[in-house]
């Protein structure tokens, strides 16, 4: 009984989030992308091809982020099923949010493929949003769940702009 129970309680968090990304991180950006007033000059169209690197970049790794979650992590990114153990591993080596950036790459993609300023401040407000989040809740919410190991965490590795070097960023 207790199996069907967490794979119900998994199943309601990949529904919820699956419409939390549908919703807020594909069709509020294409809805605003292609709203008249959204896009700029129309003549630089051929650059709109330079915006599926990061969408597909934001993609994967938004996609490998969820996949450390259920494997090291033992939980999913919904509040419902967190993860039981801290994840250290994989991009979260390089970047404490990872799955925010991702989403901020696929935004950033959004907003060069239509020429959207609209979709661009979208993108901003999304950042400054979840930048508040994390800071007011999430990462106090971490100290106190995971203690010392988070904090020795947050000393090696950067809420943001990764630190690519080898030396950098070893995990405990």
């Amino acid at each position: 009984m207790e199996i069907i129970k967490r794979l119900f309680i998994k199943a309601i968090a990949l529904l919820t989030g699956s419409l939390v990304v549908i919703l807020f991180f594909i069709y509020l950006p294409c809805v605003l992308g292609t709203s008249n007033e959204s896009s700029v000059n129309e003549g630089f169209h051929i650059f709109r091809y330079a915006a599926i690197i990061p969408m597909l970049l934001g993609a994967v790794l938004g996609g490998k982020c969820i996949f450390d979650f259920f494997i090291e992590g033992q939980g999913t990114p919904s509040p419902i099923d967190p993860p039981k153990k801290l994840v250290v591993s994989g991009f979260y080596r390089y970047n404490r949010n990872p799955m925010y950036s991702s989403v901020l790459l696929v935004l950033i993609g959004y907003s060069v493929w239509f020429l959207s300023l609209l979709v661009l401040l979208y993108t901003l407000a999304f950042f400054l949003v979840i930048h508040s989040f994390i800071v007011l809740f999430e990462e106090p919410a971490l100290r106190k769940k995971f203690g010392d190991s988070y904090i020795s965490y947050c000393q090696k590795v950067p809420r943001w702009i990764p630190r690519l070097s080898k030396s950098a960023n070893r995990s405990n």
